[in-house]
């Protein structure tokens, strides 16, 4: 069996982790911790918000009915019984005070459904003094609660939690999945899906984001400067910068109106505190967006240099009509022109200079001066144009 999740982008892949999870419900044996472990994008949120619901389905079975009021509830993110904590704030970080409710609320029993599922998303963002905490409640968990870690990076979760959780692997979705998902629900042509899926690199969300034609005018304006060099200023270069995280930022601030118009009559009806509460999701998911698309944008770049580096190393000439080798396939003559324009060792230290400006945002270093390092030390100025 498999979860048939009601949000907009469908569960696919990972049939192996759902099923079970849908055999643990089918049996009786919910373990009261799970550790979902697997790279960003792949649908380990979608999965355990399905998995909440599958628990807690008025209709029963293991594939959650997504009509029956809980259903809808935990869709809407109004169940009293299903509690999200998610990395808040500029450094990232599940906080302290997160932490606290999270103890406090998993202390009851179920309110009204029939299991309490509590989601710890991207817990490796939990501190070490916070792990201990969450340790305690993994130990003992009150009667009919269910705990579920969520981690791209599960080695970074102290031994003793990872060992009290019951791990599910996820792994990225194949790309011949995603781009048949893309032509049969998304109405894409098999060009773009296939340029699409590949881009996405095990991801549907990153891939369908790939369709948008908006994306598309980025992508486009981000290989051109990498390619040519665009920059005969600084002040050019300072100006793309800025640029970008102007428009970063202000998707995230529109993310956030759009959050709070959508649960505007549910936020009247709160007391104060709950109002809060809410409110600190919405913001935290908005900037959870904003930090997936900067980590989008850094991808990006490298997978340009990874494309210049397959086509240096392999021969521009047979790539240049583009082969299954590129990512970045539809840009492959570009790509072949630019084997003579970097060395290899270029090419390979650009790799560390991305990580580098990666782990200088993690850090809360702002995005147009990391970005502005980013250039310079590609050597954006002194490009000279492609002929």
């Amino acid at each position: 069996m498999s979860f048939d999740d009601g949000h907009p982008v469908r569960i696919i892949g990972n049939e192996r982790a759902i099923g079970l999870l849908a055999s643990s419900i089918e049996q009786g044996r919910v373990a009261h911790a799970y550790l979902f472990a697997g790279p960003a994008g792949v649908g380990k949120g979608l999965v355990a918000r399905a998995f909440a619901k599958a628990l807690n389905c008025e209709q029963g079975g293991t594939v959650p009915c997504d009509a029956c009021l809980a259903c809808r509830k935990i869709d809407h993110g109004t169940h009293p019984d299903v509690l999200w904590f998610r990395p808040a704030g500029a450094m990232r970080m599940i906080r302290v005070e997160q932490v606290a409710e999270f103890l406090q609320a998993a202390a009851f029993k179920p309110y009204e459904g029939r299991w309490k599922v509590f989601m710890l998303v991207d817990a490796d963002r939990l501190n070490v003094e916070s792990q201990n905490k969450v340790l305690k409640t993994l130990e003992e968990p009150a009667p009919g609660t269910v705990i579920i870690l969520t981690s791209a990076l599960p080695e970074a979760l102290l031994p003793t939690i990872r060992s009290r959780c019951q791990r599910v692997a996820f792994h990225p979705i194949p790309r011949e999945a995603i781009e048949q998902y893309l032509i049969e629900h998304r109405d894409a042509d098999p060009e773009r899906a296939a340029i699409a899926a590949s881009l996405g690199r095990g991801s549907l969300a990153a891939a369908i984001e790939y369709l948008d034609e908006r994306a598309g005018q980025r992508r486009r304006a981000l290989y051109n400067m990498l390619a040519v060099g665009g920059f005969e200023h600084f002040a050019d270069l300072q100006a793309m910068a800025l640029g970008i995280e102007q428009e970063l930022v202000a998707r995230r601030e529109t993310l956030k109106k759009e959050l709070a118009d959508e649960q505007a009559e549910l936020l009247r009806g709160l007391d104060a505190a709950a109002q809060k509460a809410l409110t600190d999701q919405h913001n935290a998911h908005a900037e959870s967006e904003f930090r997936r698309e900067v980590d989008g944008l850094l991808n990006a770049i490298a997978l340009w240099y990874r494309d210049v580096l397959i086509s240096k190393e392999t021969g521009a000439g047979a790539l240049a009509a583009g082969t299954a080798a590129l990512i970045n396939a539809d840009y492959a003559e570009l790509i072949a022109a630019q084997t003579t324009a970097r060395s290899t060792d270029e090419l390979l230290a650009a790799f560390d200079t991305i990580d580098e400006v990666r782990k200088a945002i993690a850090l809360n270093v702002k995005l147009a001066n990391s970005l502005e390092a980013l250039f310079l030390k590609l050597d954006l100025l002194r490009r000279a144009p492609v002929a």
